[in-house]
């Protein structure tokens, strides 16, 4: 396997069955953070739902250098739904024609 194919691979970390604490998620940026710098890595991508986003969101504009290589995402299901809620509660479509558009 050549240098380029390791970085390219998926590391997966343990899912949290409780939205963890802003103090948990911190220790898992961190560690994040340790491993990019360990394994060289250009970037990493963390998925979250919706709180825990938010919280990824806040810890990395208080600490924009150690974070800086860490991209916090929504996961997908909750982007959509975040989507059609917001349709729906800015009142420009019913929700019947949700399933049209």
């Amino acid at each position: 396997m050549s240098n380029a194919d390791e970085k390219s691979r998926s590391i997966y970390y343990m899912t949290y069955p409780d939205p963890p604490s802003k103090t948990v998620l911190y220790d898992v940026l961190c560690k994040l953070a340790k491993a990019i710098d360990e394994k060289k890595m250009p970037f990493a991508v963390i998925v979250g739902d919706h709180p825990v986003y938010v919280l990824m969101l806040e810890l990395k504009s208080e600490n924009p250098q150690q974070f800086a290589k860490i991209l916090p995402f929504m996961a997908a299901f909750h982007i959509q739904m975040s989507f059609i809620y917001t349709r729906y509660t800015n009142g420009s479509m019913d929700p019947a024609s949700l399933m049209y558009w």
